[in-house]
């Protein structure tokens, strides 16, 4: 990270990351901050998360880090190179990462959660320095619309953040559960959504197949009109597709004589017309 970088920022809270309970401490810092820098409550997740887990890395890989909470300022005038944002730096002197191009072209899994790949998805700006004296993580994003850096007291900010410390670890993991209920309601939610759309699915499959037996049924029939012109063969043919087509056990075609009431049958069709053939 450059010094220029460093000159733009103003600091917030600097907190050293030794124990499993300051990672949660950190994830908390950087929720509370990012409300008191007025992201809405979706964004004050994305942030803590993101921040939580490359503070979870640097724990687990070196075993000792820093995190530092600053808010950029941004540049104006001609040079005019980023807007202001809410900076998190994560430092440790751990032996450098050594798969970050693969992790970056996720294609390396390491089966500890999201990481960086995951941070990068969530936030504006991951930058990353590492080699063999130790990781340096910088976490950016920008400050929601309408939000000036001038109007922010960056100093009550910071009072607030550190005095509130130990004493809302136990709150912090209770709104973690609280996000994870909520999280498995909304994909049992989606989970039933899904099975509803895959038995509609299944059900229009179902039509679908049986109206192609349709098809092919009157497809027949016209190639037997086409092919025939016998009389009683045609409508022996027209017969037997419709009780196919309408699923009926057996049928027939009866016609009506000529000036009277009687009916005489043509043809029948089904177990009838096996009777009638005996």
């Amino acid at each position: 990270m450059s010094s220029k970088t460093l000159e733009r920022s103003t600091r917030l809270v600097l907190m050293a990351l030794r124990r499993e309970q300051d990672v949660v401490l950190c994830r908390n810092r950087a929720r509370s901050i990012a409300a008191a820098l007025h992201f809405d409550r979706q964004w004050q997740v994305r942030i803590a998360t993101a921040v939580s887990e490359i503070a979870r890395n640097a724990f687990r890989y070196a075993r000792e880090a820093t995190a530092e909470f600053a808010v950029n300022r941004g540049k104006t005038g001609d040079d005019a190179r980023g807007a202001p944002s809410f900076v998190t730096v994560v430092r440790d002197k751990g032996p450098g990462i050594e798969d970050l191009p693969s992790i970056l072209a996720g294609t390396y899994q390491s089966g500890a959660g999201m990481g960086i790949l995951g941070a990068k998805r969530l936030m504006d700006g991951v930058d990353i320095e590492t080699g063999s004296n130790g990781t340096t993580v910088r976490l950016a994003q920008k400050l929601p619309t309408g939000v000036e850096y001038n109007t922010l007291d960056l100093r009550s900010i910071a009072e607030e953040t550190s005095r509130s410390s130990g004493g809302k670890l136990l709150d912090e993991l209770g709104t973690q559960n609280q996000e994870l209920i909520r999280t498995i309601d909304q994909l049992d939610t989606q989970r039933i959504e899904l099975e509803k759309i895959n038995d509609e699915l299944s059900e229009t499959n179902r039509g679908v197949v049986a109206l192609y037996d349709e098809l092919d049924t009157v497809m027949r029939v016209g190639r037997v009109v086409a092919s025939k012109l016998d009389l009683a063969a045609l409508l022996q043919a027209i017969t037997d597709a419709t009780v196919e087509v309408s699923g009926a056990e057996c049928g027939g075609f009866f016609r009506r004589e000529p000036q009277g009431e009687n009916f005489s049958c043509q043809t029948v069709s089904g177990p009838l017309g096996v009777r009638a053939n005996a």
